[in-house]
């Protein structure tokens, strides 16, 4: 269903994934390039609430949506936004702006990181991030980029241990799935794709203003990757598919919040 779109893997396949703690993103065998994401609790579902990138095979730098936060060797600072700052090994951090940002790996790997804030978020949450992972065709990696869950540490500055799948939410009663139509529909009465994600996101939250917040979130997040994926080599044939034999990268993304529950692994 259009409305759990949450991991669209580089072979192009859509999987959901409703849990919490710290995973791998992306990896490669000898972890010169290492992502992590954590998976935090909102209410009876969960989001990407930070991300941590070894860009050099030592040196970290980590967003926490929490704290609103930016720390590069544990140290926490303050970007200067339009700003590229390069990193040792010959990665660079683009602050694009304040809800922005993106690194690029020496192996042409890239990451964009779009930031949604507000004050009105369940279970502590200041923010939450939307992923998009860009990668030569030949660059060996693994994680959930891949479909593989496999638990993250040593990346973040403390370590979130991955606990059970949280429980999809219902509807309480036909007369809130009816008031959450009828409010979706008066939002977005020209697109049915932004209104079947905002029901969703009502039933996940309860609350109106927050389904549209995010519903809106995940659609302009749609208009910043395309630019990006552009930028770095991907394209898309005239379905809308990526395709990996006529294009030197492919892509990955990791919008929006997970659903439903999966097994995952202990990283290998």
């Amino acid at each position: 269903m259009y409305h759990i779109v949450d991991y669209t893997t580089f072979a192009g396949k859509m999987f959901n994934f409703y849990a919490t703690g710290d995973f791998i993103l992306a990896k490669t065998p000898n972890s010169d390039f290492e992502v992590h994401t954590r998976l935090s609790k909102w209410r009876s579902a969960s989001v990407n609430t930070g991300v941590a990138i070894k860009v050099n095979g030592k040196d970290v730098f980590e967003y926490d949506a929490k704290t609103d936060g930016y720390f590069f060797r544990n140290q926490r600072f303050a970007p200067k936004f339009g700003e590229r700052r390069p990193l040792p090994g010959g990665a660079t951090v683009h602050f694009v702006s304040r809800t922005k940002f993106t690194v690029s790996a020496s192996n042409r790997a890239a990451l964009l990181v779009q930031i949604v804030r507000g004050n009105n978020f369940p279970d502590g949450n200041k923010g939450f991030i939307n992923l998009e992972l860009v990668t030569p065709q030949d660059l060996p990696i693994s994680g959930l980029c891949t479909e593989q869950k496999l638990i993250g540490r040593g990346l973040f500055r403390s370590f979130q241990q991955p606990a059970g799948s949280t429980i999809h939410k219902q509807f309480k009663n036909p007369e809130e799935e009816r008031r959450a139509v009828q409010f979706c529909n008066r939002k977005f009465p020209d697109a049915p794709k932004m209104r079947q994600g905002c029901i969703s996101d009502f039933k996940q939250t309860g609350n109106p203003r927050m389904a549209v917040a995010i519903t809106q979130s995940v659609a302009k997040f749609r208009q910043v990757r395309k630019k990006f994926q552009e930028k770095h080599g991907v394209a898309k044939d005239s379905q809308g598919t990526t395709t990996p034999s006529r294009f030197p990268n492919r892509r990955a993304s990791f919008p929006r919040r997970q659903q439903k529950g999966d097994a995952y692994s202990h990283e290998q």
